[in-house]
């Protein structure tokens, strides 16, 4: 991978959270906050398929990327299974549309589940064209698929403010839809190469179950994480109330910064990770890895906390909250991708039941703090629920991944990732009350993080200078 290309992976993401955080605000100003709470159901319906149709045979495609040399063939024995699956839940959710609708989205019109069907499809797809273009250092069509889809997000906002006098959910959803399916069409045309050329060799039944034996535990771990994830969700729109869901899914797409660098790590360190250790490099490159992550993080939630105030001027004021909550808030994807690195040697010595184990007890913990802190406390509640899961799986993941393939030094990235947890979950608690002051002691940490971190952050310069 050259210096284009590495800059090109790495501004995608960034570009298209920055389209994003234009995106929220004129979500917010333009819809209902009921509407708003509803799409996020949506979103999580979709990831929710995405992970079942995928059988945990996207990260099997990942891991014999570069060991396998017929890359069409292991394509489609990792996509089809999906495929076929999805047909079947569809058949399946046809005869019960109906009664799914009501349950899903609270209302009759069955549109939005329809939607979501296609919407699935096209997810599977473009999950294994977009894997395909990173592992193969093809930074343009990346480029294309994450950020012009954004930009007609945000034109179809715009379009719909102006021309409909009544906006309502099956607008903001037939956004969503039209988006997915362009991205997917980019990606679908980009492949292409991969996708209408005969295979001449295909897989043997052995070598298909050992993907498949390698991707089922982590199809399981990635339902458990789905759970992790989306508990808050629901939590918020059965027990509270679809204002506070509102609030909460706002400041989540605020947080976009934090998912568009779990993007790039996952874009620019795992197949720099999986090449280098299938050459037989040193592992020690490894370390090296996790101590820049961490460098990045840190930067991240103290820029998050820094800045967080100017949210306040971008969003009606019923969101006025979201500024004390978007610095924990930002925690979930940054511990995620964070474990995703320390946990390594999980993958590398294909022990992925551990991740299930570790994934299905977070999941377990967020249900209970969720049933305890959202009744009274609703949306910050459920911020602090994910905060402390997703803390947890991160120190789980580390240690199962330490333990089971090369101990690794992680007292001093547990003590430095400890206080910004702290710092953050203080922020939302006490935030209210003195919110100048906390800014104040953010804005401190910028120099002291430069300082800590230089020999990370010259280490990041020299790999995005030299390729």
């Amino acid at each position: 991978m050259n210096r284009k290309e590495i800059i090109l992976f790495s501004l995608s993401p960034i570009a298209a959270s920055a389209l994003g955080l234009l995106t929220v605000p004129a979500i917010a100003w333009v819809f209902q906050p009921e509407d708003i709470g509803r799409i996020s159901i949506f979103q999580s319906i979709a990831a929710l398929l995405l992970f079942v149709s995928v059988l945990g045979l996207d990260q099997a495609y990942m891991r014999e990327f570069f060991s396998c040399k017929d890359k069409i063939s292991l394509l489609r024995s990792c996509l089809l299974p999906g495929v076929y699956l999805l047909i079947i839940i569809s058949i399946i959710s046809l005869f019960f549309l109906p009664q799914l609708s009501v349950f899903i989205y609270s209302e009759d019109d069955q549109l939005p589940l329809l939607l979501t069907i296609f919407v699935a499809f096209a997810n599977h797809a473009l999950r294994f064209s977009t894997i395909s273009l990173r592992f193969d250092g093809r930074g343009f069509s990346y480029f294309m698929i994450l950020v012009f889809p954004k930009i007609l997000q945000l034109a179809l906002i715009g379009l719909v403010f102006e021309v409909v006098d009544r906006k309502e959910f099956t607008h903001l959803i037939g956004i969503s839809f039209l988006t997915t399916i362009v991205a997917f069409l980019i990606g679908a045309w980009t492949t292409r190469d991969r996708w209408y050329v005969h295979c001449e060799n295909k897989m043997s039944y052995i070598q298909r179950w050992q993907l498949f034996k390698f991707g089922y535990p982590l199809l399981l771990s990635s339902l458990a994480f789905w759970g992790l994830s989306s508990t808050s969700i629901y939590a918020l729109s059965k027990i509270s109330t679809l204002n506070e869901l509102a609030l909460y899914s706002v400041t989540v797409s605020f947080a976009g910064i934090a998912v568009a660098f779990q993007t790039i790590v996952s874009t620019l360190f795992f197949p720099i990770i999986y090449k280098h250790l299938s050459d037989g490099g040193n592992v020690n490159r490894i370390e090296e890895v996790h101590r820049q992550v961490v460098a990045m993080i840190c930067a991240i939630i103290v820029l998050y906390g820094t800045f967080s105030w100017l949210t306040e001027f971008m969003l009606p004021a019923q969101y006025v909250r979201i500024k004390y909550m978007l610095v924990c808030c930002a925690l979930q994807p940054l511990f995620y991708v964070l474990s995703d690195v320390t946990s390594l040697g999980v993958n590398m010595t294909r022990k992925t039941k551990l991740t299930l184990l570790i994934t299905f007890t977070a999941m377990l913990l967020n249900i209970a703090l969720c049933i305890e802190l959202v009744p009274d406390y609703g949306a910050d509640g459920a911020v602090f629920a994910n905060a402390i899961s997703f803390f947890f799986l991160f120190v789980a993941r580390t240690e199962a991944g330490a333990r089971v393939w090369i101990k690794f030094p992680r007292k001093k990235m547990y003590l430095q990732i400890f206080f910004i947890f702290c710092l953050s979950v203080l922020t939302m608690a006490f935030g209210s009350k003195s919110y100048i002051h906390i800014s104040i002691i953010w804005g401190a940490l910028i120099p002291i993080i430069v300082i800590m971190f230089r020999r990370e952050w010259l280490q990041i310069f020299r790999m995005i200078h030299h390729g």
